[in-house]
């Protein structure tokens, strides 16, 4: 049975063992502020997001923890998921803008085990959750300017790019780094918007053909 991780306000990270409720860990990242706190798929290492203290890796074999992969221009990370898979992730920043990250090792545990692939910025309200589709490359993200968005990571052979699928709310529209390749249904005049907002109106595979 799997244990329960938990993260406090101080920027404490707590292991409780499930069937009895007793406390297995308690670690303190020394950062006064903690944001989100999750496994790493498939192991029992644990990692906590701390705002501008970026974000941590922690062991129950190992007293300190290990900064991990979030590693951008503006290490400020608030929210993040991992897909079901483990071999990606996502996370939101304070900045407005949210990261997707591929695995580039099978251990995942140091800044070099990760690859920033792909970007959206611009957004017009802070990220305040992130959740991740299981058992899909697509994840959700809501902002504080009460916006949802659903987007689909794609891959080509030599770019990664970010899908809009669907979204409400909100007053403004972020597509920086977003694909329209193979959209259905948006008119002209939706497509010249979103390609205006930094959208990508065609893949590299459609440019390489023109």
């Amino acid at each position: 049975m799997p244990d329960i991780a938990a993260g406090s306000a101080g920027g404490d990270v707590h292991i409780f063992e499930v069937s009895t409720g007793e406390p297995k860990m308690t670690r303190s990242s020394g950062i006064p502020i903690g944001h989100r706190v999750a496994y790493l798929p498939d192991s029992n290492q644990v990692v906590s997001s701390h705002g501008p203290g970026g974000a941590r890796l922690w062991d129950e074999q190992h007293k300190d923890s290990r900064d991990i992969f979030f590693i951008t221009d503006s290490p400020n990370v608030i929210y993040f998921a991992f897909s079901s898979c483990g071999q990606w992730a996502v996370t939101g920043d304070a900045l407005k803008a949210h990261h997707v990250w591929r695995r580039s090792s099978s251990l995942g545990k140091t800044p070099e085990d990760w690859n920033l692939v792909t970007t959206v910025e611009g957004c017009f309200g802070a990220i305040s959750e992130i959740t991740w589709r299981p058992n899909k490359l697509e994840f959700a993200t809501s902002g504080d300017d009460g916006s949802t968005r659903a987007r689909k990571v794609v891959e080509e052979p030599d770019r990664v790019s970010m899908q809009l699928v669907w979204g409400f709310g909100g007053t403004a529209l972020a597509a920086s780094g977003a694909s329209l390749a193979g959209s259905v249904g948006l008119s002209a005049a939706n497509r010249k918007l979103l390609e205006q907002r930094g959208a990508i109106v065609r893949s590299s595979s459609q440019e390489d053909r023109a």
